[in-house]
């Protein structure tokens, strides 16, 4: 999960990989470097430069330093929040908000990175591949929210979470809380879905993945969120329109397949495998399930046998595809 790479950033807090950059990464083999062109991610409407929140720099600061205390984080992961810088994207997100309702939304998103993609959780924690804890964790989140008994020994970062869904509860329409709700339940099942292919060794297709990658990777609470943090009071009816269910998912979809071209890239799966063109599929699929990178989408295509190049063009032509459904989707809501 990730919806802290591009969408809505300028190109200055963007990685260095646009337009059309080219990476050279290690391969297992040899050692030698082969370069992967990447595309460009400013395209379309993101090419314009985004208005931010003006309260962002100090909502930042204030957000990050609350959390490194509540969650005794330590120097090293307070160090990737703030590189990651949520606060930033979420100061995009809501441009008008409030000091105070900037301040729940960046709250949240500095939360979900430690809680989902870092060592502490999910996608290369302790929990990866571990069903029954995963699951315990997520009814723990959730309880609070449902009404339910929580349990007495809540960590850290559901009592951070359990504040965000109070401030909700304080200040915001039973519909921004319903649509809030069911996001983040529909975001610990993809997680859940995850974590189940993971422990049984199990490669998805891409459709599959994609399909849980959608749920997994927590872009509808931030819908309900921006709601909340520009006071936005429609009818619960409007989020039933097919357009605007149709542009929801392109949302969804534009964050998922944007964050799985660079996130491919980093860690240690960029010093291994995966540029090599000569390793054959199974090969490529044993490795993939000791590196854990079934989560991402130009991953699944390597598995498949794509070479490096076509697979990082086949997610970027489903990427290409959604910019031109997405005005599709806003002509039909304008009739």
């Amino acid at each position: 999960m990730s919806v802290t790479n591009l969408v809505g950033l300028d190109k200055a807090h963007a990685p260095q990989h646009s337009p059309q950059t080219l990476v050279e990464t290690t391969n297992f083999a040899d050692q030698e470097t082969m370069p992967v062109l990447l595309p460009d991610m400013f395209v379309s409407f993101l090419a314009q430069k985004p208005r931010v929140n003006p309260h962002y720099a100090t909502i930042k600061a204030e957000s990050e330093a609350w959390m490194e205390r509540k969650c005794n984080l330590g120097e090293r992961m307070h160090r990737k929040i703030s590189k990651c810088d949520f606060s930033y994207f979420c100061s995009v997100a809501a441009p008008e908000a409030e000091p105070e309702r900037l301040r729940t939304l960046c709250d949240w998103g500095n939360w979900v990175f430690p809680w989902d993609d870092a060592e502490i959780a999910f996608d290369n924690g302790e929990l990866r591949q571990d069903p029954h804890m995963a699951t315990k964790m997520m009814a723990s989140l959730l309880a609070t929210m449902r009404s339910e008994n929580p349990p007495l020994d809540k960590t850290p970062l559901i009592e951070v979470h359990d504040t965000v869904w109070e401030r909700l509860m304080k200040d915001s329409s039973p519909g921004i809380r319903k649509r809030f709700l069911k996001a983040m339940t529909n975001y610990c099942n993809g997680a859940l879905e995850h974590v189940n292919s993971q422990s049984q060794h199990r490669t998805p297709t891409l459709e599959e993945q994609l399909a849980t990658r959608r749920r997994s990777a927590g872009v509808t609470p931030l819908f309900a969120l921006v709601e909340y943090a520009h006071r936005i009071n429609l009818p619960d009816e409007i989020f039933e329109n097919p357009s605007i269910k149709a542009l929801e998912q392109l949302g969804i979809d534009f964050v998922v397949l944007q964050n799985d071209i660079i996130s491919y890239c980093k860690k240690k799966v960029d010093s291994l495998f995966l540029f090599h063109s000569s390793l054959d599929c199974s090969r490529i699929q044993y490795l993939l399930q000791i590196e854990n990178v079934f989560h991402n989408l130009v991953a699944i295509c390597r598995a498949a046998g794509m070479p490096a190049q076509h697979a990082f063009n086949q997610v970027n032509s489903m990427l290409t595809t959604r910019y031109h459904e997405w005005y599709l989707a806003l002509t039909d809501l304008s009739q």
